[in-house]
């Protein structure tokens, strides 16, 4: 029976303003066996729900502690509705994680896995503060260049079979965050089913995963952060050599945010980093290849490397 310890912590702006951030730990922190792997989940406007598959890497005979948490402003963190535009940054998010991983007191020593926009933040993560006790990291569906995901994005969207005037609506919304057109919902029903679920069943998806998309952009996180932070000008290309520990760099096949060439990059760019491909999934293989995604996470955190597994996996 693997524990399951629910709480949050008080997180505090220099201008004396406090937050809490909601978090759920699976697994013993006091154990103090295995590195703990803290997972940063996407959007941002989303919730930690649809990353719960990795709580499977805290139960068995390999396990270790898995820390989920709700990022400020989204699900069970929330904040005020009036918070200026310009509240929003990266740095706001990775002090909030900093703080979390403090409260815990794991700061010495502790991995991350960033999937969509946490990749990002963890790749921001270590270029910007480089912590000591950061071990791993893996960077899971993710990008390194709003621009170059966007020609990716562009590319399915000309084979999605949708209308031009249906692309240009989800082109739109990528850049904006506004998806309150009234075609969007279908238009990314059916884009989203060949290049973000496509290893899932559309009429009987996971519920961690509805409640997640339920949710939505609450609180206009999304929309803020591309407009002064992630938007078009956002690329850390040539920051991506600061990345200095072991990496590990998943991709879907069928992904609608990155592809191979796309990946190529963080090889060329980060000394000691890995890829592994699913080539059965799109934009969440931890729910449409878990067995085979949890098997390669372990490898990469025990060994540092993909031990017995080769780059690219089909179930």
């Amino acid at each position: 029976m693997v524990s399951i310890q629910t709480s949050d912590t008080v997180f505090a702006r220099p201008n004396g303003q406090t937050y809490v951030t909601w978090y759920t730990i699976y697994g013993d922190l006091s154990a103090r066996g295995k590195t703990p792997l803290v997972v940063l989940h996407g959007g941002p406007g989303m919730s930690h729900d649809y990353m719960l598959s990795l709580a499977a890497l805290a139960a068995g005979d390999d396990a270790r502690p898995v820390i989920f948490y709700d990022q400020i402003g989204n699900a069970k963190s929330p904040c005020q509705d009036n918070e200026p535009e310009t509240f929003w940054t990266i740095d706001l998010f990775i002090d909030e994680l900093l703080n979390l991983v403090n409260h815990l007191n794991i700061q010495n020593s502790f991995d991350v896995l960033g999937h969509s926009w946490g990749g990002m933040l963890a790749a921001e993560l270590i270029i910007r503060r480089q912590p000591a006790g950061l071990k791993h990291v893996i960077l899971a569906d993710t990008l390194y260049s709003r621009k170059r995901s966007n020609e990716v994005v562009t590319r399915h969207l000309r084979d999605s079979g949708l209308t031009p005037e249906q692309q240009e609506i989800l082109l739109k919304a990528r850049v904006d965050g506004d998806m309150s057109h009234p075609e969007y919902g279908a238009a990314n029903k059916s884009f989203q089913s060949q290049f973000g679920i496509r290893g899932l069943d559309v009429n009987n998806l996971p519920e961690e995963l509805i409640k997640s998309l339920t949710l939505g952009d609450k609180a206009g996180v999304l929309k803020a952060m591309l407009k002064h932070e992630t938007g078009e000008d956002w690329d850390v290309t040539d920051k991506l050599n600061q990345i200095k520990i072991p990496t590990l760099i998943i991709l879907g096949h069928y992904d609608f945010l990155a592809d191979r060439d796309v990946c190529q990059t963080y090889l060329d760019k980060i000394q000691n980093a890995k890829l592994v491909e699913f080539m059965e999934s799109s934009h969440v293989p931890h729910w449409e290849q878990p067995e085979a995604y949890m098997d390669a996470v372990r490898s990469f955190l025990d060994e540092g490397e993909l031990k017995g597994l080769d780059s690219s996996i089909s179930s």
